[in-house]
């Protein structure tokens, strides 16, 4: 904002009153300011901070304008720095404010007279002063969105999506929750402009004939939260499309102290695509004095720069060629306290480098983006530290990362202010396994946060650290997984971290078959590279050791697909009958010559014969890729009426060095595919509810496979004619033997056998009896037919018989019982 300056100079008077001179300059500067605040009855803008002057004892607030036009904006008091307004509900308020010196005299004095120079009018100056009432608290710089532009031609109305704008321009996303309000404010111009909440867009038409740089202030109010944000865009007026000049974006210039007058430059963010000269004329801020230079200069790039606010200023500017060509630019200037640096350093605690809190300068000073401060005055002179919400604690991943709550526990241990002079005035963040916690580094206490801003101390772990080069090698021996270790300490109470070289680290596995180094020593870097080989496809954790510091990584081994062949294929068939449309499964396992499974591999599979009807075996599909254990599944189906058949099936792999390998598999289906030899014990009637485990322990119920077979079997099919491997197991065991069975047993073991005359089949048991020992044979007969059903009653599986076929004929008493259930246990 422009000064006035005026000069006052004395002329000679013979009426001397006092023996000096004096020769003062007379200056009053008025800022663009941001001011917010929560709900209440009235608030006091105290405009103190945003008005600096010279050769006065003060300044006074002569006139405030309201330049919003709702009702609630209006004024309702003036005082001698400020003004009052209502502050009872969520709303953006713009005011042009007008600020004079108190004292509007200047006196001029030589040996002979005095003079007493009154100005005709008061020294004076004007700025805007936006401000925002918001149900929560924020700070100013939370509610101030950074500027936009926009260009337009001379008298061509131009309309501007503001939220698509700041998310191009600035990054910001704005929320959907927030409106548009339609109260706009044009501050220097009589031109009008409409806002559309409905689209997000402001329309503008610049006034006839006029040229230059038009701003347009705007805000956004949260119906749901009292949320107010306050916006600006700057539109550029131009004879022709803007064509000649370009601004780069996102400006950013080095930290200013704070009440420096500070001379910027613009010129090197400027391309001037012809060559031609340009000149900065147009600057604006908040909180800041900014002015152009020399505007009567028409080459001057540069304005002047002053803030007594610590924060991130944002200072619009537009140039121009002097031909019809402008263009807008927006540059972040950060403003900070120089006296406000934290009286401690990082710490260096197990291995662990804890970077010091930091000052809200000191955050400035690093980029780092802040939620709020509090002011310790613990210390002397006080210090003003940041706070940071959750979130902003992602920003340790610029150096480390947050601790964690043990972490912070173990240095709580240390008394840090008493130690290390740390900061204990509030909170601190900590890292639960990613959920936000909070400790008090006085007491150690660990809580949940109760507000919402705490303090944050990054950590680097020195010591050992591991990462990974190069992982999925092939198990080969040959090639080799690679892992980088690197060794650093830190430098004394700094929160510099160095390399240390010709460290010793020790190297580890858990792998019975990898191979590495035992050890290795660091560069210059303090980097150590080490290589991993192995036979096995498995993850190998592979760890460095220092003295107590150790860091670990997995790194993958897999299958080799250059020596990858077929090595097994196989269709288990149990339960299929004739004309079973039933889908079975060829499993091919595919291999390498370290027999690891080759996964992600093609196998194809081919019918090569059948042994009676070719068409009933179909592959549903012919090609497949193996699984993470090298196995590839191809459906089959086997419609052969006949009630036994053989089959052919070639399967086929070819490597990455294109060798094949093959398997041709014979596969019979039908017969007795009992793969285990059973022991068969059958309970009589007076057990009937007892399951098979109860009965005699280590025995089980009959699987639906065996069921079917059996039913088969005692129905005569001619498919069993193999034999029957129950009678098979036993037969030399105890055809014609005397078996005895003692009282505490209670063990039935019977074999089943194929009568020479085939009507019938015999189930030859011995067994206890409940008041002697039977020591002989006992014979049972299941005719052909008998068998009606198998079926699963109160979880056992049972063969129901009709009437009394199903007997049991003990030659003793000829005593007749019905037998229930059917238990089997695999022959020992």
């Amino acid at each position: 904002m422009l000064g006035a300056f005026i000069f006052v100079s004395g002329c000679d008077n013979t009426n001397q009153l006092d023996s000096h001179s004096v020769d003062e300059q007379a200056r009053i500067s008025a800022q663009n300011a941001i001011y917010s605040t929560v709900y209440s009855d009235s608030y006091e803008v105290d405009l103190s901070d945003n008005v600096t002057f010279s050769g006065s004892d003060g300044f006074a607030v002569s006139n405030v304008e309201a330049l919003s036009t709702s009702p609630e904006c209006q004024v309702q008091s003036m005082t001698q720095t400020g003004f009052t307004i209502s502050a009872n509900i969520s709303k953006a308020c713009d005011y042009k404010y007008e600020v004079v010196l108190s004292d509007n005299q200047q006196v001029s004095q030589s040996d002979n007279d005095v003079s007493i120079a009154r100005m005709a009018e008061p020294l004076s100056d004007s700025a805007i002063t936006r401000i925002a009432v918001s149900r929560m608290a924020e700070e100013e710089g939370s509610v101030e969105l950074t500027a936009i532009s926009a260009t337009t031609l001379i008298e061509q109305s131009v309309v501007v999506n503001v939220s698509q704008e700041l998310q191009r321009q600035t990054g910001y996303t704005l929320s959907p929750d927030f409106t548009l309000s339609t109260d706009l404010t044009l501050p220097y111009s009589s031109a009008s402009a409409t806002a559309d909440p409905g689209t997000n867009t402001i329309d503008y038409t610049p006034p006839a004939g006029f040229e230059g740089i038009e701003r347009i202030l705007y805000s956004y109010i949260d119906d749901i939260t009292g949320d107010v944000l306050l916006g600006a865009l700057d539109i550029a007026v131009t004879y022709q499309a803007n064509q000649g000049l370009e601004v780069q974006s996102h400006i950013y210039h080095d930290p200013v102290p704070l009440n420096s007058l500070e001379t910027i430059d613009v010129s090197p963010y400027v391309t001037s695509f012809d060559g031609d000269d340009f000149q900065l004329v147009y600057v604006n801020a908040y909180n800041a004095a900014t002015e152009v230079a020399d505007p009567l200069d028409v080459s001057n790039t540069s304005f002047t720069f002053i803030t007594s606010e610590m924060k991130y200023h944002y200072v619009s500017f537009a140039v121009t060629d002097h031909k019809g060509a402008y263009a807008t630019g927006m540059m972040q200037v950060p403003a900070y306290d120089s006296s406000n640096v934290g009286q401690w350093d990082s710490i260096k605690y197990d291995n662990v480098a804890y970077l010091k809190p930091l000052t809200t300068t000191e955050s400035m000073n690093n980029d780092l983006d802040r939620a709020g401060y509090i002011e310790d005055l613990s210390y002397t002179p006080p210090v003003t530290l940041s706070l940071y919400r959750w979130l902003q604690t992602d920003q340790c991943s610029q150096v480390g990362r947050l601790a964690t709550v043990s972490e912070m526990q173990a240095l709580q241990s240390t008394n840090i202010r008493v130690t290390y002079n740390w900061p204990t005035t509030t909170l601190y963040w900590a890292d639960d396994g990613g959920m936000a916690k909070t400790i008090d580094m006085t007491t150690g206490e660990v809580a949940s946060p109760i507000g919402s801003e705490y303090l944050i101390t990054c950590i680097i772990i020195t010591g050992v650290t591991a990462e990974v080069v190069k992982t999925d090698a092939v198990a080969n021996m040959t090639d080799s997984a690679e892992i980088r270790f690197n060794y650093t300490e830190q430098a004394g109470n700094t929160a510099e971290i160095v390399a240390v070289e010709n460290q010793l680290i020790t190297i580890t596995t858990d792998s019975a078959t990898a191979q590495t180094a035992a050890s290795v020593f660091t560069d210059a870097d303090g980097n150590a590279v080490v290589h991993v080989t192995n036979t096995k496809a498995e993850e190998v954790e592979v760890c460095g050791e220092v003295g107590t510091s150790t860091s670990c990584v997995t790194v993958s081994f897999i299958g080799d697909t250059d020596t990858a062949e077929v090595k097994q294929a196989a269709i288990d068939t149990a339960g299929w009958v004739a004309n079973d449309a039933t889908q079975y499964q060829l499993e091919i396992k595919v291999r390498d010559a370290y027999e690891n499974p080759i996964s992600g591999v093609l196998t194809k599979a081919t019918k090569v014969s059948d042994a009676n009807d070719a068409s009933s075996l179909t592959l549903l599909n012919n090609t497949a890729v193996t699984n993470d254990l090298g196995i590839a599944t191809i459906d089959v189906t086997n419609t052969e009426i006949d009630i036994v058949d053989v089959t052919e099936i070639e399967v086929t792999h070819i490597n990455s060095l294109q060798n094949e390998s093959k398997i041709t598999l014979e596969t019979t289906w039908g017969g007795w595919n009992w793969n285990t030899p059973l022991e068969v014990l059958i309970t009589a009637r007076n057990d009937r509810t007892l399951d098979c485990t109860t009965v005699s322990g280590g025995y089980r119920e009959l699987t639906s496979g065996e069921i079917q077979e059996y039913i088969a079997y005692v129905n005569g099919s001619e498919s069993l004619e193999l034999g029957d491997p129950l009678w098979d197991a036993y037969i030399s065991q105890y055809t014609n033997q005397i078996v005895s069975i003692t009282n505490n047993e209670m063990l039935w073991m019977p074999t089943v056998r194929r009568v020479i005359s085939d009507s019938y089949y015999r189930i030859q048991i011995v067994r206890y009896a409940e008041s002697y020992t039977l020591n002989g044979n006992a014979n049972m007969g299941i005719y052909k037919g008998d068998v009606k059903s198998i079926t699963d009653v109160e979880g056992l599986n049972r063969i129901n018989v009709s009437g009394d076929d199903f007997l049991l004929e003990k030659t003793t008493n000829n005593q007749v019982n019905l037998v229930e259930t059917v238990c089997v246990r695999e022959m020992l």
